[in-house]
Formats: structure tokens, C-alpha cells, sequence
């Protein structure tokens, strides 16, 4: 079985600029890592655009859409990846992930351009 990666980052600000800048470093680490050889799924990248066409028609996702959204990609995933934007560490969403992985008993990396991906311990992300 191949090894899929989910790719977390912060997302949500009330800056349109601040979540479009997040969706281009997504979308940029994901090409590193795929460059590398890696499968890789994200939200952010996958639901920007979405996002932004929702948020233009002043909708938005049914509630619950995110965490189910998440809960399925993440029992696909093999691991969690975290790119590490500022703010990555007040965001719910990021948060979200980790205790879903964390409760999946599947690993947390830690994401970096210049490096191998690094298996973290959860009590160092405290």
C-alpha cells in the first residue's frame, strides 16, 4: 500500500490575502513533497478555490462539513504533515488534526523545504 500524506496548515482569517498566502505555501510544500516522491492530500489546496466561490455568494459549507471532511481523509492518510505558517499553532482546524491523528495512532510530521520530513512527539507541539 502506498504511503498518502495529509498536508495540514492554517487556513481560516477574516483576510482574504492571509488564506490566500496560506493556500499558495500549501500548495507550494505540496509540490515539494510530491517532487520527492510523496502522495499528497490536502484540504486547503483542494477547497480554496471552493471556498473563495462560496464565500462570493456570501454561503458557506454546511456545519460539520470540515471535521467530516477531515475524518475521512485522514483514514485514508498514512500520516499528518504539518506546515508550520505562522499561526499554525492557534488554529482550531490544525488542532483538529492532530487529535485526530493522534487518536488514529498514526504519526505527526513536522514539514520543512530544506529537510526530511521529522516524526514529532505530541507533547513537543505543546
Amino acid at each position: 500500500m502506498e504511503h498518502l500524506l495529509f498536508l495540514s496548515c492554517p487556513y481560516s482569517d477574516p483576510s482574504e490575502a492571509v488564506r490566500r498566502a496560506r493556500y499558495d505555501e500549501a500548495v507550494k510544500a505540496a509540490a515539494d513533497l510530491m517532487r520527492r516522491g510523496h502522495f499528497v492530500l490536502c484540504p486547503v489546496i483542494m477547497n480554496h478555490p471552493v471556498e473563495a466561490e462560496l464565500l462570493a455568494q456570501e454561503l458557506s459549507c454546511p456545519s460539520g462539513y470540515w471535521k467530516l471532511l477531515e475524518a475521512l481523509l485522514a483514514n485514508v492518510s498514512s500520516e499528518l504533515v504539518l506546515l508550520q505558517l505562522p499561526g499554525w499553532q492557534e488554529s482550531r482546524g490544525v488542532a483538529r488534526e492532530i487529535a485526530l491523528f493522534s487518536s488514529l495512532y498514526k504519526p505527526i510530521s513536522l514539514y520543512s523545504p530544506d529537510a526530511e520530513l521529522t516524526v514529532v512527539d505530541l507533547d513537543s507541539l505543546s
